[in-house]
């Protein structure tokens, strides 16, 4: 029987009964589904390859042209180090926002200077995407007509204290972490711990291929340009308890039935090292925008020496 997501259009529905609450998933016969009861969105998502002839591009001449948007409270030298090598693309940093505010600054920066992008390319100041990452993801999208890509990267847990904070215990002792940040069942309300069914890392490095799922974490999530006006960056719950953008995110493509998919070819490293070292406060805002420093197109991955 096919699954479905309750939305929160309602409080809660019964069947045979079974009480189902918002975010849950549920498998209904095709009889009950006969009314096209508005508040079950089909679920999105599964462990089987994508077939992507439907999302083949007939453009073979598209180029496309991201525009990188960094949120940026922290300095983490590992990190910088990253965004220093992709000279190939034009970079703004949202330097020093609370989560409350961040969505909104960069919803303004795509309406008055979006024009000429393809695509929006979305990440945190916490993960080292490389080069080749970044080529492939460009390359998924050159090749196929995806409404949003993105790559993974670990789930820090976040276990260990010194004086600045919490650190996770894997990034201190080198240690692999188990799980990425990925699910491809919807993440279920209310929110807590047994919410996400995260992807296992070692399930992703046997699986290197693109996948229809329910929730990235914005590990470089390849956002095209007509979507995410449709369906601007917000913070889960306006920010309170945290940013959340991706979670928001994943639920509004979900309510609107737009497909997001991983590459899991693309892994990027998460480092949870610095989760007590915001400067939010500390530091002024600022947006600051650097330009790529070559007007060469985005290598194909088969160019990549």
């Amino acid at each position: 029987m096919p699954k479905f997501l309750v939305l929160g259009s309602v409080s809660f529905f019964r069947y045979k009964g079974a009480t189902h609450l918002p975010g849950d998933v549920v498998e209904l016969p095709d009889s009950f589904l006969a009314t096209k009861p508005d508040f079950l969105q089909p679920l999105l998502g599964s462990q089987e390859p994508v077939n992507m002839e439907a999302y083949l591009r007939k453009d073979r001449d598209y180029e496309p042209r991201p525009l990188m948007m960094v949120m940026a409270v922290r300095r983490i030298p590992e990190v910088q180090k990253a965004f220093k090598k992709l000279t190939f693309l034009d970079k703004v940093f949202f330097k020093n926002y609370p989560a409350h505010e961040i969505s909104a600054q960069m919803n303004e920066y795509i309406a008055d200077h979006g024009e000429g992008y393809t695509h929006f390319l979305i990440s945190s100041d916490d993960i080292t995407p490389s080069p080749a990452n970044i080529h492939q993801l460009v390359d998924d999208v050159r090749t196929y007509d995806l409404p949003v890509v993105a790559g993974l990267c670990n789930i820090c847990h976040f276990d260990k204290q010194d004086k600045r904070g919490c650190l996770c215990g894997c990034c201190v002792d080198e240690k692999p972490h188990k799980f990425t940040n990925v699910t491809f069942s919807p993440v279920r309300l209310p929110l807590s711990r047994r919410s996400y069914d995260f992807v296992t890392r070692e399930w992703a490095l046997l699986h290197p291929s693109l996948f229809q799922i329910w929730f990235q974490g914005n590990a470089c999530g390849m956002i095209r340009e007509d979507v995410i006006r449709q369906l601007p960056l917000r913070s889960f719950n306006e920010g309170q308890g945290g940013l959340m953008q991706d979670l928001a995110m994943a639920m509004d493509l979900a309510e609107h039935g737009i497909p997001q998919f991983v590459d899991f070819r693309v892994t990027i490293r998460h480092y949870g090292t610095h989760h007590g070292r915001l400067l939010i406060g500390k530091e002024k805002k600022a947006i600051i925008f650097e330009p790529r420093t070559t007007s060469k197109p985005i290598r194909h991955m088969e160019t990549e020496s």
